[in-house]
This record gives C-alpha cells, structure tokens and sequence, in this order.
C-alpha cells in the first residue's frame, strides 16, 4: 500500500487555480471523448473524485466514484491497491493521475487488471515529468499549485511516471495501449483563447512537453486457435490407440472360453 494518501502531486489547495483548472478542462475533455467510443455499462472512477468524469454519460451507464479519503464525496472510500470488487465486474477504469506519487504501482494496475473483463479499458492520465511545466516549477510552486518536494529529481516522497514508462508498466501487467496523447500545452499564466491557439501549435510543434499525457489500455484475451493439421494427427493417433487396446483384454476381465 502506497504511504502518499494523496496521489496527486498537485496540491489540493490549487483546486481555484487557473492552472489546476486548466489541466482539469483538458483532461475531463480527454476522459469524456474516449468514454464517448466505449460501449460500458459501469465506470469505476479511482482518485479525483470530485471530477465527476463519467456523469455525461448515459443513465444506463453506473458511475462509481472511489477515493482513499473522502475528498470529493466518493461513493467508496478505499485504497487502490485492494480495490472492493468482484473479478470482472468492471467495464471501464478511468485513473485520473493515479499513478502519480504512487510506490506501488505495479499493485495498482494488478488490481485494475483483475476487475476489468476481457476487453475492457483503462483510461488514465499523469503529470509530464518532461513537460513545458518543469522550466517553471518556482512559479507553480509559489502559487500553491504544484507541491515543493515534486521537483523534477524525484525524490523518494514523489515520483512522477513518463508516458513510455507508464506504457511499459501497462504491458508488464497485461494491457494492449491503444491510444495516446499529450496535452495541456499553454503556460499557466495563459487564459483563454490563447490556451486554445497554444493546444494546436503543441500539438503540431513540441507534442512531448504537453504538462499531461492520457492513455488508453485495453485488457486483452488470448485466443487459442488450434492448427486444424494438428488436431486431425492428434485425433488419427487417439483412434490408432483405441484400436490397439481394443485387441488386448482388459485387466480384471475373464476369458469365457
């Protein structure tokens, strides 16, 4: 179990910030565009609890929202790393920076990975360790958005993931990444509509300085396609091999004559 209670390495004191606001419009649109395409009738939301990102969805869809601590009124209170429910009986994880500030991760994404069925998603997002964002760290600290031992050395109190090394931690858990992108490309003391013309030039430009990346892992099942050459040898010898001990007597049988 993680000893950071808090998985965020955003201070929950920046919620009024311009830039927490920023990042929380951009990464509820990624959240809300990809759970647009997936067909689910239950999204379990771990961390962040208080963004709501599955309450555009459809009535027919159940929306549970899971926290370790009751910030954001979570209808769960529990610990990702022991998560209270069944094997498969989730459709879609959304983990909004639920890897960030995290030592177990690896449990984390075990656990994911066991209430997920057969082809079911995670969609998740983190703080870009080489984002634009670490040139002005001072700033963000200052303003209370961005705690003081997040320096970009991660020290042992906090890590932050890179996208390439989230995606490993992905496939060594048994995920398939489908999708991924960057985003979040404007300086914090950026406001709208120069946020919106920042989106579109770091998206063409400098991709890999977004301040967030998103992903998104389907669990995937193997699919055991037998070689239909084989099955025919196989079922050739089972035949041979009945009738040679169809010639010999069975053992405890008597010879009648």
């Amino acid at each position: 179990m993680s000893t950071n209670k808090n998985s965020s390495p955003l201070s929950e004191s920046a919620s009024a910030s311009p830039f927490w606001q920023y990042l929380q419009t951009q990464e509820t649109a990624f959240f809300s565009q990809k759970l647009t395409g997936i067909p689910c009738t239950t999204v379990l939301q771990i961390g962040l609890s208080q963004w709501r990102l599955a309450d555009r969805l459809p009535r027919s869809t159940q929306a549970i929202y899971q926290n370790s601590l009751p910030n954001g009124k979570p209808d769960v209170c529990a610990h990702a790393t022991a998560l209270p429910w069944q094997t498969h009986s989730i459709d879609v994880v959304c983990l909004p920076h639920g890897m960030d500030n995290q030592t177990h991760v690896s449990e984390i994404l075990q656990e994911i990975y066991r209430i997920l069925p057969p082809g079911g998603h995670l969609l998740l997002t983190g703080l870009n360790p080489l984002g634009y964002w670490r040139f002005n760290q001072s700033a963000l600290e200052f303003s209370g958005c961005l705690k003081k031992r997040f320096r970009i050395a991660n020290t042992p109190t906090g890590k932050l993931y890179r996208a390439q090394t989230a995606r490993q931690l992905l496939a060594a858990t048994g995920f398939t990444v489908t999708e991924g992108q960057f985003m979040a490309y404007a300086p914090p003391f950026l406001k709208q509509p120069f946020q919106q013309k920042w989106e579109l030039a770091g998206n063409r430009w400098w991709p890999h300085l977004g301040a967030v990346y998103g992903l998104v892992a389907v669990k995937r099942s193997v699919t055991l396609i037998p070689d239909e050459s084989l099955v025919k040898k196989l079922a050739s010898d089972w035949e041979l091999q009945l009738t040679t001990a169809g010639r010999f007597r069975q053992p405890g049988t008597q010879n009648t004559q």
